[in-house]
């Protein structure tokens, strides 16, 4: 079984490898990403994953986020590679196999009367009194188990499919498409995705700038299409993101009231799934002779 993963990135650079070294380690055979016009080291670390041949690199130069289209080709890609199943990934969303070591397994239990899967998502929260500098997974280890996006409504899941010829992939990968026939999906609690949208300000403004400024010369797109990152650009054109981001921090207080309520649960797998691929990383860069 062959399990690719395809990414459409922009700008990512405090995300994006631990994302594929994650999920690597993880099961997932191959990495194919696209990079829409990152000004970061986004690209430098993505051909670094290609040179060790586990990522094939794209570029795609149109500034009007045209993620449908370059994943709906990645995930067309995958097929024609021998993928059997393909996850189309964000950076900043982790893919969690509740048997906590391999997707690949979890994927293989799934019926082959299914076309695909849909697995629910659930965001990671910031501390107010975390530093900015830290890692990510270091910092945010409070996962809400009542996760909104940001114009209240729940947070949609995600899925994944079993590669096709002729697949098409939907906005923001939430569902996908065959020429020939309604997929057959199955809601699939095996897996859940670990989301981390809000990491740092500056982080979280580039991508509301960017990605809502593209939206805006989309005109392909319905106004419905991105409808949340539409939403906190307008936000941002008032002037009024440094509050949105303040407001969506947390702090001791809250999160205790939070996790008494079953609200928001302390959730460090993912942490520690990375910490060991550190340290493992680490020790094979910095080999040691034990006396």
């Amino acid at each position: 079984m062959k399990l690719i993963m395809t990414l459409f990135v922009r700008d990512e650079e405090d995300i994006v490898g631990e994302n594929i070294e994650y999920h690597l380690s993880r099961g997932v055979d191959h990495v194919i990403a696209t990079d829409n016009l990152s000004r970061d080291a986004t690209g430098s670390i993505l051909r670094e994953f290609e040179r060790s041949g586990r990522l094939t690199y794209r570029f795609d130069d149109r500034d009007t986020l045209p993620q449908a289209d370059c994943v709906t080709l990645m995930a067309r890609v995958a097929h024609a590679m021998g993928a059997d199943w393909v996850i189309n990934n964000d950076a900043d969303e982790f893919w969690w196999p509740e048997n906590g070591w391999s997707l690949k397994a979890e994927l293989e239990a799934i019926p082959a009367a299914f076309d695909g899967i849909f697995v629910e998502r659930s965001n990671y929260l910031r501390r107010r009194d975390t530093s900015e500098e830290s890692p990510f997974y270091e910092t945010m280890i409070h996962r809400d188990l009542q996760s909104r996006n940001p114009i209240g409504k729940p947070l949609p899941g995600k899925s994944a499919h079993r590669a096709h010829a002729e697949v098409n992939v939907q906005p923001g990968n939430h569902h996908f498409a065959l020429a020939e026939r309604k997929p057959n999906v199955a809601l699939c609690s095996r897996i859940q995705v670990f989301h981390y949208p809000i990491r740092s300000y500056a982080e979280f403004e580039n991508s509301i700038l960017l990605g809502g400024a593209a939206y805006r010369r989309n005109a392909e797109l319905p106004e419905t299409t991105g409808i949340a990152r539409r939403t906190l650009y307008a936000i941002a054109l008032q002037g009024s993101l440094p509050a949105y981001y303040q407001q969506n921090l947390h702090d001791d207080d809250s999160l205790t009231r939070r996790m008494k309520a079953g609200e928001v649960r302390e959730d460090a797998r993912l942490r520690d799934a990375l910490r060991k691929l550190r340290a493992g990383q680490q020790e094979s860069a910095n080999p040691q002779t034990l006396i």
